[in-house]
C-alpha cells in the first residue's frame, strides 16, 4: 500500500496539468462504460495500478465539481457544466457580435430601393414564396444570402415585393423583386451624386445555389412595388405535340384574347382575391424544335406564349389544361367561349389542371425601369451552359435508348415499334371514357363561397376587402399627384 500511496502523490502532482487530468477523465469514462464496475475494497485486486490511480483522479475531480456546485447554491442543484451549453454560448457571442457588426455597417451606410430580376429553377423547390412548414423556397434561399452578405437588417423591414408568387415546380427567367438594400454611399453625403459601387448581382450570386441566379439590377423610387407596379407578365409554356391537333388548340388560345373573368379557369380563393378579370394580350402556339434526334414524331416541343395584365392563381395551368382537352379532340374548341361566358357557366367544372414543371416565369414589364448587367453576365451566362450541357448528354442518353430500341425490332422481329405505339396510345384515348365538362359536377361558385363565410373567415374578407380599395384609392391619388408634377414640371420648362 506505501508504493501505491506514493504512486498516487507522484501522479497527483503531474495530474495538475489541466490536459493530463482530462485525459485522464476520459479514459475512466471509457473504462466506466465497457466494465462498470465500482470500487469496493474487495475489488481492487481486479484493477492494475494504473487503472486504481485513473479512478481516483476522477473521482477527486468530480468532488471538486459538486464542492463548487453546493457552494454555488444550497438550496437547488446547480447544472453539471457539459460541452454542449458551453458550445450555445460560444454560438450566442458570436452571433451577437454578427449582430452588432451588422448593426454598425447600417449605422454607417444609407439604404436606397431596387428592383432585382432574378431566375430559378423551381422543379428543385417547394415554390417562390417564404413558408413556415419548409425552408425550401426560393426567397428562402434569397433571403440568406441577403442576410449574410449583410445587404438587408432583417427580411420584416426591407420593403419587400415581388411581381408574382410562382407554386411550387414553376421557374422563372424574369421574376422581379423589390428591395430596400444597404448601399456604399454613408449617410451625410449626397445619395442622388455619389456612385454605389456595391455590386449586387455578384455578392448575391457567389452565395446563391446553383439554380438561383440574380439577372439585372435597377435602383428604383422607394414606392416601388413589384406587383402593382408591373405593366405586363409574360409566361411560357412547353409541352409535346404527342398526336393532339396544334391547330385546334391555337384556334381555341384566340378565344382567351382580351378581357375576361376567368373564374373558371383559377382556383377560387375568396380571401385572398377579390377581382376575377384578367386581360390577355398574346396567346400563341410556336413549335420549338421538330424533335430531339429521336425517330418517334410525337417529340416534336411546342411552346404556348402566354402575355397578361396579370393572372390568377394557378390561371395558365387550367388554361393549358382546357387547350390540351381541345388538342386531343376530346373537347371543343367553343369550349373556351362557354366557361368565360359567367352568366351561362358561373362555377368552374371539376377538371385537372396542366402539370407544374414545364411553365416559366418568362418576363415581367415596367415602365420607367430600366435593368443593368453587371460584367458578371459572363460567368452567369457560362454557368447556365455548364448545367445545360450536362442536361443535353443525360437526355441524349435517353434518346439513343429509345432510337436503339425501335431499330432492333425493326431489324430483328420486324415490328414498327413507333408505328405500334401510336396505335396504342390512339387506342387508349378511344376505349377511355370521357365526360364533357358541360356534364360534369362544378365547384362552388365564389358568390355561394362569399355567402356562406361566418365568424373568422368573414372578418378577415372583410379586412382584406377595405385593404384593397384604400389600397388603390391611395395608388390613384399618388398617379394623380405625379402626373400633376409632371405637367408643372413641363410648364416651367416651357416657360424657360
Amino acid at each position: 500500500m506505501d508504493t501505491i500511496q506514493q504512486s498516487e502523490q507522484g501522479n497527483i502532482q503531474i495530474s495538475q496539468e489541466g490536459q493530463s487530468e482530462q485525459k485522464a477523465n476520459q479514459d475512466i469514462k471509457k473504462d466506466e462504460e465497457q466494465k462498470s464496475e465500482s470500487l469496493e475494497s474487495e475489488d481492487l485486486d481486479k484493477f492494475s495500478k494504473e487503472e486504481i490511480i485513473k479512478k481516483y483522479l476522477f473521482i477527486k475531480k468530480e468532488n471538486q465539481v459538486l464542492r463548487k456546485q453546493l457552494n454555488h447554491n444550497n438550496d437547488t442543484k446547480a447544472p453539471i457544466p457539459n460541452n454542449s451549453s458551453q458550445n450555445e454560448t460560444k454560438k450566442q457571442k458570436k452571433e451577437q457580435k454578427q449582430n452588432n457588426k451588422k448593426e454598425s455597417l447600417f449605422e454607417i451606410y444609407q439604404q436606397q430601393h431596387y428592383a432585382l430580376k432574378m431566375s430559378y429553377v423551381g422543379i428543385n423547390y417547394q415554390g417562390l414564396a417564404y413558408q413556415q412548414e419548409t425552408d425550401n423556397t426560393v426567397e428562402e434561399q434569397l433571403f440568406k444570402a441577403l442576410e449574410k452578405t449583410t445587404l438587408i437588417k432583417n427580411r420584416d423591414n426591407c420593403n419587400f415585393t415581388r411581381s408574382g408568387r410562382t407554386d411550387k415546380g414553376v421557374s422563372a427567367l424574369g421574376q422581379v423583386i423589390g428591395i430596400t438594400l444597404r448601399t456604399s454611399i454613408k449617410i451625410g453625403e449626397n445619395i442622388d451624386e455619389i456612385e454605389n459601387k456595391l455590386d449586387y448581382i455578384k455578392m448575391l450570386n457567389s452565395n446563391l445555389p446553383d439554380d438561383i441566379r440574380i439577372l439585372g439590377c435597377s435602383k428604383v423610387d422607394p414606392a416601388f412595388n413589384a406587383r402593382f407596379d408591373c405593366q405586363k407578365r409574360i409566361y411560357k409554356y412547353y409541352f409535346f405535340e404527342n398526336q393532339m391537333d396544334i391547330q385546334r388548340m391555337k384556334e381555341a388560345a384566340n378565344l382567351f384574347l382580351g378581357e375576361h373573368d376567368f373564374r373558371n379557369f383559377c382556383k377560387i380563393d375568396v380571401l385572398q382575391t377579390l377581382n376575377y378579370v384578367r386581360i390577355i394580350y398574346q396567346l400563341d402556339i410556336e413549335e420549338v424544335q421538330a424533335n430531339f434526334g429521336t425517330l418517334d414524331p410525337r417529340s416534336k416541343l411546342y411552346v404556348a406564349t402566354i402575355q397578361g395584365s396579370a393572372f390568377l392563381w394557378h390561371q395558365i395551368r387550367n388554361m393549358m389544361a382546357i387547350l390540351f382537352l381541345v388538342g386531343r379532340k376530346q373537347e371543343e374548341p367553343s369550349i373556351v367561349t362557354e366557361l368565360l361566358d359567367i352568366q351561362k357557366n358561373p362555377s368552374k367544372p371539376n377538371y385537372e389542371m396542366a402539370p407544374d414543371y414545364p411553365l416559366v416565369l418568362f418576363d415581367c414589364l415596367y415602365n420607367n425601369v430600366s435593368f443593368n448587367y453587371s460584367s458578371d453576365q459572363i460567368k452567369i451566362y457560362e454557368h447556365y451552359l455548364q448545367i445545360i450541357q450536362k442536361k443535353c448528354i443525360e437526355n441524349q442518353l435517353y434518346i439513343t435508348t429509345l432510337n436503339y430500341m425501335a431499330q432492333t425490332a425493326q431489324q430483328f422481329n420486324n415490328y414498327n415499334l413507333i408505328q405500334n405505339s401510336l396505335i396504342s396510345e390512339e387506342a387508349t384515348l378511344r376505349n377511355k371514357k370521357y365526360q364533357h365538362l358541360s356534364k360534369r359536377q362544378c365547384a362552388q361558385s365564389s358568390e355561394d363561397t362569399l355567402k356562406n363565410l361566418k365568424g373568422r373567415k368573414l372578418d378577415k374578407f372583410l379586412i382584406k376587402q377595405e385593404k384593397q380599395i384604400n389600397y388603390q384609392q391611395q395608388r390613384e391619388a399618388e398617379k394623380n399627384l405625379s402626373q400633376t408634377q409632371d405637367q408643372t414640371s413641363e410648364g416651367n420648362d416651357t416657360q424657360e
